[in-house]
């Protein structure tokens, strides 16, 4: 089984220096790599690093629909002409965004903590 597990590991990444797709952090970040960019066997720990890593890609993509929906509510807040109901929800989703922002830069960095304990 264990030989099974070395060769997944072997075979399903290389341990490329970089970002993923839009800046995402890839999967197999936290990995350790030999000097040929292969993953060096396979680690209980490993699991653990992967999904905090999969973790650490969720957080960032809360991060961007933050970002979206804060661009979205100023939208919604300069188009409101001075409807009082239209401006009260421009400002709440500002207030919500900003939060939700704010969350997931944390979370980031309570990943990233986390996975200094793990290494």
């Amino acid at each position: 089984m264990a030989n099974f597990i070395d060769s997944v590991a072997y075979f399903a990444a290389s341990c490329t220096t970089g970002g993923g797709f839009f800046g995402f952090p890839t999967w197999n970040k936290y990995l350790e790599c030999d000097g040929s960019n292969d993953i060096v066997g396979f680690e209980l720990n490993y699991i653990w690093l992967i999904l905090l890593a999969v973790l650490e890609m969720l957080i960032y993509l809360a991060g961007m629909l933050a970002v979206v929906y804060f661009i979205y509510s100023g939208f919604i807040f300069m188009t409101s002409q001075g409807n009082p109901e239209r401006v009260a929800a421009g400002r709440r989703g500002i207030l919500n965004a900003t939060i939700g922002l704010v969350i997931a830069i944390l979370a980031a960095n309570l990943v990233s903590f986390v996975v200094g304990v793990f290494q």
